[in-house]
């Protein structure tokens, strides 16, 4: 237990602040992870600074990261193996998927 009281709320808004600035595509299979994570959508803020901070920073895309972390990903079952398949699946075959 915490030695002070946590603010369920304000941990949401700041989860769902970090994955609406950082996350790009990803944005989704986050809430699909934490679905209650959705109710807090809109209440993040102004997210301006935090943009402007990522073009001063030429930060990646959040695609990069995975990719460049995805062997700790895997290892640390942090993303699930199935995530890479299709490209994996896409590199050796030459072929792009279609809807």
């Amino acid at each position: 237990s915490f030695p002070y009281s946590v603010n369920n709320t304000d941990i949401y808004i700041n989860k769902v602040r970090a994955v609406e600035a950082w996350f790009d595509d990803w944005k989704e299979r986050f809430y699909q992870a934490d679905p209650s994570a959705r109710a807090f959508r809109g209440k993040e803020g102004d997210l301006s600074e935090r943009r402007a901070l990522q073009q001063k920073l030429q930060c990646k895309p959040f695609e990069w990261y995975v990719q460049k972390f995805r062997k700790t990903f895997e290892m640390k079952n942090m993303l699930p193996v199935k995530t890479f398949l299709l490209e994996e699946h896409r590199e050796t075959s030459g072929l792009c998927l279609a809807a």
